[in-house]
């Protein structure tokens, strides 16, 4: 997205199995934690959110090289917050970044993972 601002706050593991990404786009003003889980059929998601519109349709998007997927879908709270547990067919190793799209596919927040 042409002219977005978004920094990568921090990545710190947590174990082998559950590291965690964070960032925050300055354009949107959305805000989130990703936190990772290696599964036998890809990936385990449970991420926050924040800065979201209030009752605004979101789209979790689960991005590799190879490809994405909808790894959850969510209305966000009335007070823009959201906590929402996805999965993804995409291994965790695999993984490039995590998008929070609104439900017209605009971009609210991208994670690198």
């Amino acid at each position: 997205m042409a002219g977005a601002a978004v920094a990568v706050l921090a990545a710190a593991g947590l174990g082998r199995s559950a590291p965690t990404f964070r960032a925050f786009d300055h354009t949107t003003g959305v805000h989130g934690a990703a936190r990772l889980h290696a599964a036998p059929t890809g990936a385990e998601i449970e991420l926050t959110v924040a800065g979201l519109s209030a009752g605004e349709r979101c789209v979790m998007v689960a991005v590799s090289v190879g490809g994405s997927d909808i790894a959850g879908t969510w209305n966000a709270t009335y007070d823009g917050m959201a906590r929402v547990a996805g999965t993804s067919a995409i291994p965790v190793g695999r993984l490039t970044a995590l998008r929070i799209e609104s439900g017209s596919g605009r971009l609210l927040l991208n994670i690198p993972v």
